[in-house]
């Protein structure tokens, strides 16, 4: 008898088939039970691996003993004619059919039964949702709401032996991304949010809890000349399930198959418990691999910014846009540059540029939207160049269209956010801005974003929280701090806002500027005369502490003069910012200058020809209020 026919006699396969399935069983059933008593993770591990030495055991019992109607023997010891084997065998099958009928009512259960966490909304549908622990309607659509349909991918790794094809693998990982953020009903965690695990050795239930998801893709490419090996793994974060995996070893020119496939398989992983349907097509691509790899490099670049990684990366678009100039996605890239170009020039360089760069950005999104018509991020812009010429009504329309082409993109839901609240649309930019947030809740600068419409909103709870989360997730990121600032210039708030600049130079900012701020809060001689301040607010119209002056008086009239005299000036407006400071100032609403500014820069009309927003509304046929 052959080695393989004994097995099958002594009935090892079938132990081995029946420990598996009700060792499944009884996991799936814990996993249930630890979540619902809040166990630690360790708890479930310390299961999990005594029942795989238990499977280890039940072999080597099964190879060497038999179950007899006088007990267990060892297999030597029983005589062959008195072997019940066939007997054992018959109720292992028993054994097995059960727990396979548990396998399939336990899998039904889970999907009639989808697992919720204490205080989860559930979502009913696109507008409510109903709360587990209060019982009634909410129209936040929160970041857990989003959970049962849910996925982050993760970078992918480069395991590459030189260890220089990182910003291959992460363009693998964001195309894969891009084709599943496509499916309809599923919320596809932000990119950048995602991508700010890498390198860290998170626990997978700390990833998706941070992000808001409850399936992760995660996975490592290795390159050697023109051969690739791709390995991905689909992932259920709450337990650390491996629902699917595949490893990939093709020859780098069939790059995007293998992306679409991932992709496709991934899906399919999901059609299973989720009903969902994915078409995975992708236009516009090259068919030129260095195109592509020139792409790839540009982008790594765009988002580390900074002027040489920008001028690096626009040498890059440049080349790959000679080579192959029908790839849409390189224009659009290219058109993205130039519009940040200038917040890493000095203030002489972008206003003598500025023209220059605009023409280049409003080229180079009309070229990708002539190739891709779909192209959301072309359209928002395009929209940012009308905006910047003040140009709002065909501003608004390219923001708008961005925003229907791609309602969960939160780069371009910031971009509109940000110029909606230039012209006073703050409601709107509200709703822009809380969605970037919820789709890609680990960025700095939708946060801030979200702080300042909070500001404008008069919610300056909301707004300090926001900021002081933007300034946690970037510590390097000005913006949170300047606005802190603004919003603690005041008597009751000196010691916040000295605390604001304290925690700026603890985190290594440029500390232009501070000296002057903290020599006005502790001038309490100065601060306590009037006429002394006026002098100062009348100072030098660049002067730093001409503004802090300026702010801490709050007087319209004041205000008006300095941004008269400054921002408003028509060779130094450089975009519908400068309405900004305006904005967060209630006091100035019914002041007639102010309001002589509305008109010249246009907003007054586009008011008029797309509504006016919740706080203002028209008086007669040329003129307005705001409350």
């Amino acid at each position: 008898m052959s080695f393989f026919d004994e097995l099958k006699k002594r009935n090892v396969f079938r132990v081995g088939f029946a420990y598996l399935v009700s060792a499944w069983v009884i996991a799936q059933v814990a996993s249930l039970i630890f979540d619902s008593i809040k166990a630690p993770d360790w708890v479930m591990q310390s299961l999990l691996l005594l029942m795989g030495l238990g499977f280890i055991v039940a072999l080597v019992v099964a190879w060497a003993y038999e179950l007899t109607p006088e007990g267990i023997k060892r297999e030597k010891d029983v005589v062959r004619d008195d072997s019940v084997t066939n007997i054992t065998a018959r109720k292992l099958n028993y054994i097995t059919l059960a727990a396979a009928v548990a396998v399939v009512a336990l899998i039904g259960w889970q999907q009639l039964n989808p697992r919720t966490e204490p205080g989860v909304a559930v979502q009913v549908d696109d507008a409510d949702s109903v709360d587990l622990n209060e019982g009634h309607s909410l129209k936040e659509e929160d970041l857990l709401t989003r959970k049962e349909k849910s996925i982050a991918v993760l970078p992918f790794v480069d395991m590459s032996q030189a260890g220089d094809q990182e910003y291959f693998a992460d363009g693998i990982a964001e195309e894969i991304l891009n084709v599943l953020v496509r499916i309809p009903e599923l919320k596809v965690a932000g990119r950048t949010s995602s991508f700010s695990f890498k390198g860290k050795n998170e626990d997978l239930r700390t990833i998706g809890n941070s992000l808001g998801v409850n399936h992760i893709l995660e996975g490592s490419v290795r390159r050697s000349n023109a051969r690739l090996r791709i390995t991905a793994q689909l992932i259920r974060s709450d337990d650390g399930f491996h629902l699917w995996s595949e490893t990939y070893d093709r020859e780098i020119a069939d790059i995007f198959d293998i992306q679409d496939e991932i992709a496709q398989q991934v899906a399919d992983q999901l059609v299973i418990s989720m009903g969902l349907k994915v078409k995975t097509t992708e236009q516009n691509r090259t068919a030129d691999l260095a195109v592509y790899e020139g792409y790839l490099k540009a982008k790594k670049l765009f988002l580390q910014r900074g002027r040489e990684n920008l001028d690096q990366s626009l040498e890059l678009l440049n080349e790959a846009t000679s080579t192959d100039p029908n790839y849409a996605p390189a224009w659009t890239l290219k058109a993205y540059i130039y519009s940040i170009y200038g917040a890493y020039v000095s203030q002489g360089e972008r206003r003598a540029t500025m023209k220059e760069r605009n023409d280049l950005r409003k080229a180079a999104a009309e070229r990708a939207l002539s190739l891709d018509p779909q192209s959301a991020e072309a359209y928002a812009v395009l929209g940012s160049v009308y905006f910047d010429n003040f140009d709002f009504i065909p501003g608004i329309e390219n923001y708008e269209r961005a925003v229907a082409l791609s309602p969960d993109n939160p780069v371009v839901l910031d971009n509109a956010a940000q110029n909606f609240v230039s012209v006073g649309y703050f409601e709107r930019a509200r709703q822009l801005s809380e969605k970037a947030v919820r789709i890609d809740p680990l960025v700095a600068i939708y946060r801030n974003t979200l702080g300042l419409v909070n500001v404008f909103l008069g919610d300056e709870k909301k707004a300090i929280e926001n900021f002081e989360k933007s300034i946690e997730l970037d510590p390097l990121l000005k913006f949170p701090y300047d606005n802190l600032q603004w919003l603690y210039l005041n008597p009751d708030d000196f010691e916040k806002f000295r605390s604001v600049i304290d925690l700026r130079i603890r985190n290594g900012l440029p500390t232009t500027g501070i000296q002057s701020a903290l020599a006005l809060v502790e001038n309490e001689a100065l601060l306590s005369d009037r006429d002394a301040l006026i002098s100062l607010a009348r100072g030098p119209s660049n002067s730093g502490t001409t503004w802090l002056a300026t702010a801490y008086l709050n007087d319209a009239e004041i205000l008006v003069e300095n941004l008269e005299r400054s921002l408003w000036r028509p060779e130094n407006r450089e975009s519908a910012g400068s309405l900004f400071l305006s904005w967060q100032r209630p006091v100035m609403y019914g002041f007639k200058r102010w309001k002589e500014q509305v008109r010249r820069n246009g907003v007054l009309a586009l008011w008029q020809a797309k509504g006016f927003p919740e706080h203002c509304s028209p008086v007669g046929t040329d003129d307005f209020e705001c409350q």
